[in-house]
């Protein structure tokens, strides 16, 4: 399909910036991602809930005390399981692509999978085991840090933007047609609702900018696309702040 956010990269032209259009035609992405994991979380939450009710409808009639204990901790497990799922930490997020089109992405994906089998909403993203090497982006593997373990690179690379990036940009190079990457990201941890990638995701986002000929910007609350800048991928750390200030509207 050709690219109709951007033009030959010979010609030297600009894609033209996204817009407050594209922010929530991806933040709609977000919503119907969101719909189907929690959808998700609550059928776990459900099943974990009625073995711990069978659980407890049987301790009083157990008198055995070692047959009472071990009964005991398996509910106090159930619950911390419970707890678990009801505050798990997670990520979805949605990319427009090169194309113009939606493609959300959830952090789990891989333990959704196992409940979902056939689905075919969210990106894949780069199978788990090839991921030791790096996540593919332009034709090459990326490495999050020179140092990067075969582990982290596994763990790292099923983040949303990774997932995104790699479905996107594993064929791309340089020489390819410029254009535009806009993600609105909805993060979700013990600290609250975030709308900005996480600093891992940022250095292979400034990757994907600088090696696969693309612009990639962030929506902010408002709908309003920020564009990732250059001066802010040359200096990750103080970048990393700035760039998220600016998506977070505390610049």
């Amino acid at each position: 399909m050709p690219n109709t956010g951007s033009t030959t990269a010979n010609q030297g032209n600009i894609a033209p910036k996204p817009t407050e259009s594209d922010c929530k035609k991806a933040e709609e992405g977000n919503k119907n991602g969101r719909t189907k994991v929690d959808s998700w979380k609550e059928s776990k939450v459900e099943r974990l809930q009625n073995k711990k009710d069978k659980l407890q409808e049987n301790l009083d009639k157990i008198t055995d005390a070692k047959a009472k204990e071990k009964t005991a901790t398996r509910i106090a497990r159930i619950d911390k399981l419970i707890t678990g799922w009801q505050k798990k930490a997670d990520t979805v997020s949605t990319m427009m692509n090169c194309e113009g089109s939606p493609k959300t992405a959830y952090s789990s994906y891989q333990s959704y999978l196992k409940n979902n089998k056939d689905d075919n909403f969210f990106a894949k993203g780069q199978p788990p085991k090839d991921r030791k090497g790096g996540t593919v982006l332009c034709e090459e593997p990326y490495n999050y840090a020179e140092s990067a373990s075969e582990t982290g690179n596994m763990m790292k690379g099923g983040h949303c933007e990774a997932r995104s990036l790699y479905e996107s940009m594993k064929d791309r190079n340089k020489g390819s047609p410029p254009c535009n990457l806009t993600f609105k990201i909805d993060w979700r941890n013990s600290d609250g609702n975030h709308s900005i990638p996480c600093p891992d995701c940022f250095r292979m986002m400034c990757h994907a900018k600088t090696n696969c000929n693309v612009e990639i910007y962030v929506c902010n609350d408002k709908n309003e696309p920020e564009k990732l800048e250059k001066e802010e991928c040359e200096n990750k750390q103080t970048g990393y702040r700035k760039f998220t200030n600016r998506v977070k509207g505390a610049d």
